[in-house]
């Protein structure tokens, strides 16, 4: 009473936060997790193309490849998520998600250095979709 759908709207969302601030540690911190690597993971394929592009030369179709690649291999990474999601949990599940992206992109900038190079990117991009598909899965197994 008293209030525009406007600013209930934002009180409910306030009150919310602070009763997961408050009484949800685990759920806060799954909140964290996806405020960072969410971002990071949309990223990935705009940064991927620019360095594909610019540092190995990749023409448009060799882009194309690997990011059907990346997608791809993330059918693959969402099962393995679920499986590993039911061996564990979702929450754990993820955290080796966001390894398995880590580990790739370390090993993507360690080992990609100049043109020539389509098959060593062509296998770590499966690697970036089997983590992003893995990822996304998780993820939304934790919000149902």
């Amino acid at each position: 009473d008293g209030e525009s759908v406007w600013t209930s709207g934002f009180l409910q969302v306030g009150r919310t936060v602070r009763e997961i601030m408050k009484n949800h540690l685990a759920l806060k911190w799954f909140y964290v997790s996806i405020m960072w690597s969410d971002p990071a993971i949309m990223a990935l394929t705009i940064l991927a193309i620019t360095f594909l592009t610019d540092q190995l030369e990749f023409t448009a179709a060799e882009n194309g490849t690997a990011m059907i690649l990346m997608m791809i291999f993330a059918v693959p990474g969402s099962l393995m998520g679920s499986w590993v999601t039911k061996k564990s949990n979702a929450v754990i599940s993820s955290m080796v998600a966001v390894v398995i992206l880590i580990v790739t992109t370390v090993v993507v900038a360690i080992e990609l250095e100049g043109p020539g190079q389509q098959t060593e990117t062509y296998i770590l991009s499966a690697f970036w979709g089997v983590g992003t598909g893995w990822k996304w899965m998780c993820d939304r197994m934790v919000l149902w």
